[in-house]
């Protein structure tokens, strides 16, 4: 007699288990019934076997094909659009040009990195750089005078620029657009527009987004191309040549006296007084007429635009104040000047004033 059992192991496959026991065969009708049985037992382990070993590597195969396809988000820039308007019509205003980023969900091969945009999204390029008539109101000026139209504390006032170089300018930020009213009385601050000429470091430069940003001396914007102290666009200094003097005299009679003659290309010019006087510098061209402090009349300190460049005047607005007067440009000047002095008293007292420039020859 036998007794035939089977169990499942822990891989699936089918165990099969043979019990012998004392066992008589009688005939051999009985051997082959056995024999026809046991096979068919042994028929049937091997058959379920492959069967749970095949559902193993297809739940294997399915598992890794979940593993290498990962949903993720994906980057990539859009078309660039259209330049945008120039911000002014001459004196050298910004257009800008934009793109965005995209973004898309998609299955990707396991291991990719997820993709990010990387580049500027906007783009800037000067435009209108001619020089803008001498006789119009500067982008700032225009800027502070669209607030005329507007009420502030129910009524409307007539503004007006301060620039970063003037004595009451609050902000040191020079892309900061500071108007104040004609009485002084009142002032606002706003981003200045792009386009507003600004002072990068030691050179021009171009207001974008709020911040001011350098226009190279080869006109293009965030160009590093400098000048050097001759005023040439990266130049070693060696076309030009200082000139420092000194005049120190008193006063012979009331009225203009001639300090000296500087000459058309000159640049880098600082005229500076090293004693304190009631006396005042004042500049003219060849035929006599006056750029700033003629006429027996004193002006406020402030830029003024002539001979070709901007000449900062700054001086104490009461002779009782500390500070001294003086006048520069970086130039260069595009005609000769005269510098002189306006004696205002008979003291005896010498005026005691520098004078420095870098000449370029013609």
């Amino acid at each position: 007699m036998s007794e035939l059992g089977y169990s499942t192991r822990p891989d699936g496959a089918l165990s099969l288990t043979l019990l012998l026991t004392r066992m008589k065969v009688r005939s051999l009708e009985q051997c082959r019934e056995t024999g026809v049985v046991l096979l068919g037992f042994l028929t049937l382990a091997v058959s379920v076997g492959n069967l749970s070993t095949r559902g193993l590597q297809e739940d294997g195969a399915a598992s890794n094909s979940l593993e290498e396809e990962l949903e993720v988000t994906t980057y990539w820039w859009g078309e660039w659009a259209k330049w945008t308007a120039c911000t002014r019509t001459c004196g050298g205003g910004v257009m800008s040009q934009e793109r965005h980023c995209l973004k898309q969900r998609k299955k990707v091969a396991a291991g990719k990195d997820n993709m990010t945009c990387t580049g500027t999204p906007k783009k800037y390029h000067l435009c209108n750089t001619k020089e803008c008539p001498a006789t119009g109101r500067s982008f700032r000026e225009e800027q502070c005078w669209s607030f005329n139209s507007q009420l502030y504390s129910g009524r409307n006032y007539q503004w007006k620029p301060l620039y970063p170089d003037d004595y009451v300018h609050i902000s040191s930020n020079p892309c900061d657009l500071h108007c104040t009213t004609t009485d002084g009385q009142r002032q606002l601050m706003v981003t200045a527009r792009d386009g507003t000429s600004c002072k990068f470091s030691s050179y021009r430069g171009v207001c974008v987004d709020g911040k001011c940003e350098p226009i190279g001396c080869d006109g293009v914007l965030f160009s590093s191309n400098t000048l050097d102290k001759c005023g040439v666009c990266q130049g070693d200094g060696s076309s030009c040549s200082r000139v420092t003097g000194n005049f120190r005299r008193g006063a012979l009679s009331l009225g203009y006296s001639f300090i000296t003659q500087i000459p058309e290309g000159s640049w880098d010019i600082q005229i500076i007084e090293r004693k304190k006087s009631a006396d005042v510098l004042a500049v003219t061209d060849q035929a006599g007429n006056f750029f700033f402090n003629g006429a027996y009349k004193v002006d406020s300190p402030q830029n003024f635009h002539a001979a070709g460049t901007i000449f900062k005047y700054r001086r104490p607005m009461d002779v009782y104040e500390t500070g001294i007067e003086y006048i520069v440009t970086k130039g260069p000047i595009d005609q000769a000047i005269n510098i002189l002095v306006h004696f205002h008293f008979l003291l005896h007292h010498f005026r005691h004033i520098n004078m420095t420039a870098a000449l370029r020859p013609l």
